[in-house]
């Protein structure tokens, strides 16, 4: 089990986790405070908190998938040619990540 929580947090997940949970917890708080003030119908916090709780599990696993050093490395050792390296490619391209 440790070996699994070191991995998690070598590849940021728990760091992705909890900022998701946060910014997605803002995003919340937010749309309910504004929602009344905007006079939004009453779907529209379920809309966003759907979303948010939809997007999470999303989250996890591209910050699983996409290894955030400066090799760009995608899926760590288990990098293959063909279908994977066109991931690769677009997440790459999505992310834009800078060292």
């Amino acid at each position: 089990m440790a070996s699994v929580w070191e991995e998690l947090k070598r590849r940021n997940v728990v760091k992705v986790a909890v900022a998701y949970a946060i910014v997605g917890w803002l995003l919340i708080e937010i749309s309910s405070v504004l929602g009344s003030a905007l006079i939004l119908p009453d779907w529209a916090t379920s809309l966003v908190a759907f979303f948010v709780i939809l997007g999470f599990p999303l989250a996890l696993v591209l910050s699983w998938a996409y290894v955030g050093h400066c090799d760009r490395t995608i899926m760590g050792q288990f990098h293959r040619w063909g279908s994977l390296e066109r991931f690769n490619f677009k997440i790459q391209m999505l992310i834009r990540y800078e060292c």
